[in-house]
Parts: structure tokens; sequence; C-alpha cells
């Protein structure tokens, strides 16, 4: 017997729609190397999330190396 409450599609967490966009932003070239990323709250706004998904975010892409926190600065991308 079927689940009738199963889900065919995978749906994205919050975080991982912020992570993706970062990502998608990096592949197409709109954000290069050493380019900051919008604020927390921007990108709250913006992706329709919520602050402490963009916070999960920005900490996973920190921990991959693809962001750096620089305090008192911003969020920057990683120069290679």
């Amino acid at each position: 017997m079927d689940d009738m409450f199963a889900v065919d599609e995978k749906r994205l967490s919050s975080v991982e729609i912020v992570v993706e966009k970062v990502k998608e932003l990096l592949i197409s070239q709109k954000l290069k190397p050493g380019d900051m990323i919008p604020s927390e709250m921007v990108l709250a706004e913006g992706l329709k999330v919520s602050r402490s998904s963009v916070r999960e975010a920005v900490k996973i892409l920190t921990a991959y190396g693809v962001l750096e926190i620089r305090r008192g600065s911003g969020t920057f991308l990683m120069s290679c």
C-alpha cells in the first residue's frame, strides 16, 4: 500500500535555498571572489527566508571556505 502522504519531489530547506543561490551567483559570475555579499537582512528579504536561515547558510559556506566573515566589514567571497 502506497503512503498517501508521500512527497515525490524533494523540497529544499530555507538554508539550502540560500546556499544554492550563492552558488548560482558564483557560477553565473554575478559575484566574484573578493566581492562582499549582501547583508543578512537583504538576503533574508530577497530570498523570503528567515535571518536565522541566512546565518546558518553563511556558517556552512564559511566552513566550506566559500565565504569569509570579516568582523566590522562584512561577509566576502573567498579569493582563490
